[in-house]
């Protein structure tokens, strides 16, 4: 799977540099991958697990 940031590299890049959480949004075109509906599957159980993990919300 790849990601391509299309806007917003200065918020990125300051955010890595004050090492701070920041929040992105991605969006999957099933229909149009080349990934397996396992592997998609797989992809965003380990999102969730991420998530779970490091949501500073809670």
């Amino acid at each position: 799977m790849a990601h391509y940031l299309l806007d917003g590299h200065h918020k990125m890049y300051a955010a890595a540099q004050q090492n701070a959480p920041l929040i992105l949004v991605s969006f999957l075109a099933v229909d149009e991958s080349l990934a397996s509906e396992d592997e998609i599957k797989s992809a965003l159980a380990a999102l969730i697990l991420f998530h779970e993990k490091y949501d500073t919300d809670n």
